[in-house]
């Protein structure tokens, strides 16, 4: 009498939670796939931001943008340059190929008969260097001169600086003056500073000797300006 009707047991619904299952899982599906598709939006549109034209960008670099003028340097303008003497030097003392008094050599010298000197049988002499452009930032001359008391050498000479632009018109600048005191028997640097740089193509050296003989190793123009293929550098 007591036993179960099982007919009156209610039926478990599962389609429910098969749809809530279903949906559950579609709806984390979509999740992900909008998670993964936004993510690879972003990338794309942030890329391309990245990689856009910044040149306007005033915190971008523009270094190229701005012209530098290259760093300037004390240099021998007269190295390796042409001149012209108004004597010839003596056969015995000659300058090979007119360029001993340019060519940057430097030597120690303790008579006039050394091959590195050219001298001149003369009391009076004059060298035109022609440094083939004008240079400006000219400030040092300077020339390294052999003085002796034998055989008509002179033992004392003065050595006056002219410059020009055309080789017609000449300004004087002033005179050299010995480095050390004078020494005879050996070669001795005489030179002039300028207070003021000044311009130039061409550069006068005028020697005034106390006797029949002047004998010269080298002479110089110093020029602060950009550097060169081939530098000479004073000893």
């Amino acid at each position: 009498d007591d036993t179960i009707d099982d007919t009156s047991v209610p039926e478990v619904n599962t389609s429910d939670e098969s749809s809530t299952d279903q949906s559950d899982n579609t709806s984390s599906e979509d999740t992900s796939d909008t998670s993964t598709d936004t993510s690879g939006e972003t990338s794309d549109e942030t890329s391309d931001d990245t990689s856009g034209d910044t040149s306007d960008d005033p915190s971008g670099d523009t270094s190229e943008d701005i012209p530098t003028e290259p760093e300037k340097v004390n240099l021998n303008v007269a190295g390796g340059k042409t001149y012209t003497t108004s004597k010839e030097p003596g056969t015995s003392y000659p300058d090979v190929y007119n360029s001993e008094l340019t060519n940057g050599s430097y030597y120690d010298i303790y008579s006039y008969t050394n091959s590195a000197l050219s001298g001149y049988s003369t009391k009076n002499l004059s060298i035109i260097v022609d440094l083939t452009r004008e240079y400006s930032g000219i400030h040092t001359f300077s020339s390294n001169i052999y003085l002796d008391k034998a055989a008509g050498v002179s033992s004392q000479i003065t050595v006056t600086i002219s410059v020009s632009n055309d080789k017609t018109e000449w300004r004087s600048v002033g005179s050299l003056t010995l480095k050390e005191e004078a020494r005879v028997g050996t070669v001795n640097l005489a030179e002039l500073v300028l207070d003021e740089s000044v311009s130039a193509r061409y550069v006068q050296f005028t020697y005034s000797g106390n006797s029949t003989w002047i004998f010269i190793e080298e002479l110089s123009v110093i020029a602060l300006t950009e550097p060169e293929e081939r530098v000479f550098l004073r000893r």
